[in-house]
């Protein structure tokens, strides 16, 4: 018979699919401590379930100063690797919080899907370019934007230069040209 109750924690517990995260404050050593057996209780019930925990997928991030470093253990007693990026359903968080790598890779995933646009399409019409934007490349940038919305000017204005790149091509902003009978 599966045992589908949880242990009594210390820490906060969140699932979603095949990722779990356990979050605490640690203020003391005890508190590390506490972390810890709450810990040993999940992989506890999880092998009374049947269920494995993949060692190698383990990390920890800490937010804010550091006051003692802790050594946090695996199922099989490995030590748990400390990041300083870690990715939780598809979001890049860093231990400042500040989505710095995060906006980066989002700035580089619209850049490249704008630029498979203009590669494989030779219609630069602003209907279908709108139409492209508006459903494949903002979409794509905009996801999780709840979590990491960005309120510092520069970082703003680097993820707008993606749209104002993309949109520069339309037909529309562009100049004939009639001596060299080409548009630029």
């Amino acid at each position: 018979m599966i045992d589908i109750s949880v242990p009594v924690l210390t820490a906060a517990l969140g699932s979603f699919a095949d990722d779990t995260r356990v979050w605490k404050s640690i203020k003391t050593k005890h508190d590390s401590f506490l972390l810890q057996t709450d810990l040993n209780g999940i992989y506890h019930w999880s092998t009374v379930n049947n269920m494995k925990f993949n060692d190698d997928k383990f990390e920890v991030l800490s937010f804010g100063l550091k006051e003692f470093e802790a050594a946090y253990k695996t199922p099989s007693n490995a030590v748990i690797d400390g990041k300083s990026i870690v990715k939780d359903l598809g979001i890049l968080f860093n231990c400042t919080l500040s989505f710095k790598e995060h906006i980066l890779q989002v700035v580089s995933k619209g850049t490249q899907l704008a630029g498979w646009f203009l590669r494989s399409f030779k219609t630069r019409k602003m209907e279908d370019m709108k139409t492209v934007l508006q459903s494949l490349i903002i979409p794509k940038m905009e996801y999780g934007s709840v979590i990491w919305s960005p309120t510092d000017v520069a970082q703003i204005n680097f993820l707008e230069s993606v749209q104002r790149r993309f949109t520069s091509y339309m037909s529309c902003f562009q100049t004939y040209d009639a001596t060299l009978n080409m548009t630029t």
